[in-house]
């Protein structure tokens, strides 16, 4: 299976995609925006990811992360507990942090979504509030 490419999220793209489900203006859905932003700009590579993580084929993977896991990520919701099969829930994390930590983020991109804040700021929040979060497995909320 080839690398799948997701569409380079602009700003209020991804706050649709969060809007329902996260109350705007709160700092959960700040932290939503910016996890939906920076993971938009992931395209994983599904076979070395697989290579990985024992046992578990590149479409498991794929259809664990599009459908479980973003959603849950976008959402400030629990995700490394959730439902997922086989998974458990140190797979999911390593998932999750393989991917991330793969990206090449467009910080530019990012900052636009937060006008009040500089580009280091998104970042630093980022960097020392949200990621070390997501590496834990816990909500970003």
């Amino acid at each position: 299976m080839p690398a799948v490419r997701t569409q380079l999220a602009t700003p209020k793209a991804a706050a649709r995609e969060i809007k329902a489900s996260v109350k705007q203006g709160g700092p959960t859905y700040d932290k939503c925006l910016l996890v939906t932003l920076i993971v938009k700009q992931v395209s994983p590579d599904w076979g070395r990811i697989s290579s990985v993580l024992n046992d578990k084929t590149e479409s498991k993977a794929h259809d664990l992360w599009r459908k479980v896991i973003l959603p849950a990520l976008s959402a400030g919701r629990a995700w490394s507990t959730s439902t997922g099969g086989s998974w458990s829930s140190a797979e999911k994390i390593k998932l999750v942090t393989m991917i991330i930590e793969d990206a090449k983020v467009d910080w530019d991109i990012v900052a636009r979504a937060f006008p009040e804040r500089s580009k280091t700021q998104v970042r630093d929040v980022w960097r020392k509030g949200v990621f070390p979060k997501i590496k834990k497995g816990e909500a970003v909320s």
